[in-house]
């Protein structure tokens, strides 16, 4: 049984409160209860306000967001806490015409190159401004020479980055570069 809309004449399928080709209210003939109440039915179901996904969404990333900027400082050790094995000492300034030689903990003098700066970390230092300019390298101190195994070792920025890092690899006692591709290859090696 179908009834027709008394606006356009169109015929609508029982269920529906407006007619689906201009929207004119239905007369509500054969419906139960009251003939002046309006039921929604058929396809005309009121979508929530406010989703329960969004809100649950949004919730679970503003916790991670949290969550990360807590993480993201990581652990500071106290300011005065005994270095660890490892650590750099600090270098200590004396006065060039001063008679006084640094010395070690124990008392005895140091050897000459003991505030020099550790290679490997100089070394790593040098891997993450390689990374940085998206030079995807790994290095690796070997004595008196640094070995850059990559595959952009003919890049165009891989000798300005490496002008750059020289004072720093020169003063860790590093006075080569040697540049090798993934395959073996050495593409150069130069003094620093």
């Amino acid at each position: 049984m179908s009834a027709v809309c008394p606006a356009c004449g169109v015929a609508v399928v029982p269920g529906y409160v407006r007619c689906p080709r201009c929207q004119t209210p239905l007369p509500a003939v054969g419906r139960r209860g009251s003939s002046s109440a309006v039921h929604a039915g058929g396809t005309a179901v009121a979508s929530p306000s406010w989703p329960i996904f969004a809100l649950i969404g949004g919730g679970a990333i503003l916790l991670v967001a949290v969550v990360a900027i807590a993480m993201r400082g990581g652990p500071k050790a106290a300011p005065n806490t005994p270095p660890r094995e490892g650590d750099q000492p600090a270098a200590i300034a004396a006065d060039p015409g001063s008679a006084v030689e640094p010395t070690s903990p124990e008392g005895a003098p140091t050897p000459p190159n003991a505030n020099r700066i550790n290679p490997e970390a100089v070394g790593r230092d040098v891997e993450r401004a390689l990374r940085r300019q998206r030079l995807w390298a790994t290095v690796e101190v070997a004595g008196d020479r640094v070995n850059i195994r990559s595959g952009s070792c003919s890049d165009p920025g891989m000798v300005p980055m490496l002008d750059a890092a020289a004072a720093a690899l020169r003063s860790a006692g590093i006075l080569k570069a040697r540049c090798i591709e993934q395959s073996g290859a050495v593409v150069f090696e130069r003094d620093l």
